[in-house]
């Protein structure tokens, strides 16, 4: 299984929802993947709420936040599949990914408009269109993108004539998980 990320600030329950994740993690570690998020970076959970649901307690939200640096970037299925959370920041090979250089993996987003550009969400964060993926997954062997980060009232959205799935799976009224199944990807709506 993996897990796109944002594992707080998105629901009613954030700590529970991570003390189930490390509890699967701990239980399945080779068969659960937990990739970071923007909401796993300090710079963002600290004023979205993971502070203040840790009771203001400094050290525990130090010692969290020192677990969610351990979290991977991104993960790739059955050399054809690459998960983030955000999305990419170009055409760059997968072996350039690093945890230091998050920040595009965590808060990118795809758009209809082709190339990197500057995004509504604020400083730094840009958007990449279909010429960017279709680049990077020719460079790394790839057939498909699955990310999050994107709220999404269906739960998820197929872009770029299917090469890019967005999932999000916190949404009231409902979400949607995917499966990947040989060679398909089947959603299942919550």
């Amino acid at each position: 299984m993996i897990f796109l990320g944002d594992y707080i600030d998105r629901g009613p329950a954030p700590l529970e929802v991570l003390e189930r994740l490390f509890s699967l993690k701990i239980e399945e570690p080779g068969k659960t993947i937990l990739l970071r998020g923007n909401h796993e970076l300090k710079e963002t959970n600290r004023l979205d709420g993971l502070f203040r649901d840790l009771d203001f307690d400094e050290d525990r939200y130090t010692r969290l936040n020192q677990v969610f640096d351990t979290m991977p970037v991104a993960a790739v299925i059955s050399d054809r599949i690459f998960c983030v959370h955000g999305g990419i920041p170009g055409p760059v090979k997968l072996s350039d990914i690093t945890k230091e250089g998050i920040y595009p993996y965590a808060w990118n987003d795809p758009s209809e408009e082709n190339g990197i550009n500057r995004s509504s969400r604020g400083m730094g964060v840009r958007t990449f269109g279909e010429d960017v993926l279709v680049e990077f997954l020719q460079l790394n062997g790839l057939e498909r993108m699955i990310r999050g980060h994107s709220m999404l009232e269906d739960g998820y959205r197929w872009w770029f004539g299917g090469k890019l799935l967005s999932l999000f799976s916190v949404f009231e009224g409902g979400g949607a998980v995917a499966v990947v199944d040989e060679n398909q990807i089947i959603i299942y709506k919550l």
